[in-house]
């Protein structure tokens, strides 16, 4: 099995420019620290972080499906926004189908490939139960530091980041006689489209919230049109 990344680490950008530059600055320090501790343990495996791998031009739907599939875990940056991101749905889904079908030839079913990381919370947030079944590493507190590189310099989040390392490392020595076939490279691996997912979540019992338009938030909002007047 042609394994390229430890990990795939999937997040959800915020809504405006000041909430997405904190959260690329807590993905960007996550990265680095987990590289460092995967580098510790192995030279054959890196930690995938899409402006590192997918450049200017790439098809986004190719280039996921390729770095996802070719991923022994996937690490999700857990904040109630990211199920509301049709992307990360889509990752989330296609490595719940990978990591069936991995443990399925392995076996066993106890060991998960996707390591939730919980970074916010809100007490109605509708898609936590998607992630409280396995185990997850709880940042709340540590999210709360105004300077998100500083969480790198906690205790806590250190140890956490080495024991999600060991156990990435362990589970690729489990998978390293593993085929093509695991993975579905040979037929084709391709992300689920947004109707599978859609049907997936409703079989969890989970109804994806849609932003409404601004017509149905408005109703009786009427455009104006403008009239020209060309004069000969």
């Amino acid at each position: 099995m042609p394994f390229e990344h430890a990990c795939f680490i999937s997040f959800s950008r915020g809504n405006n420019k000041r909430i997405n530059n904190q959260i690329n600055e807590v993905v960007q320090g996550l990265k680095d620290h987990l590289s460092f501790e995967i580098a510790c343990l192995t030279n054959d495996l890196d930690v995938f972080y899409d402006e590192d791998f997918i450049k200017g031009g790439d098809s986004l739907e190719e280039s996921i499906a390729y770095h996802l599939c070719r991923s022994i875990c996937m690490i999700v940056v857990y904040m109630p926004i990211y199920f509301e991101k049709d992307w990360c749905r889509r990752e989330y889904k296609a490595m719940w189908d990978l990591e069936k079908r991995r443990l399925n030839a392995l076996g066993e079913d106890m060991h998960k490939l996707i390591i939730p990381l919980r970074y916010r919370e809100t007490p109605d947030d509708p898609y936590f139960p998607l992630i409280k079944d396995r185990k997850y590493y709880d940042f709340i507190k540590e999210f709360l530091i105004p300077n998100p590189k500083a969480m790198n310099r906690r205790v806590k989040y250190g140890v956490a980041l080495r024991e999600i390392a060991n156990y990435v490392i362990q589970r690729h020595k489990e998978f390293q006689n593993f085929s093509d076939d695991e993975c579905g490279i040979k037929e084709g691996f391709n992300l689920p489209t947004d109707d599978d997912v859609e049907k997936w979540l409703n079989q969890q019992g989970i109804q994806i919230s849609k932003k409404p338009t601004r017509r149905e938030r408005y109703p009786f909002y009427q455009p104006k049109t403008r009239e020209f007047v060309y004069s000969v």
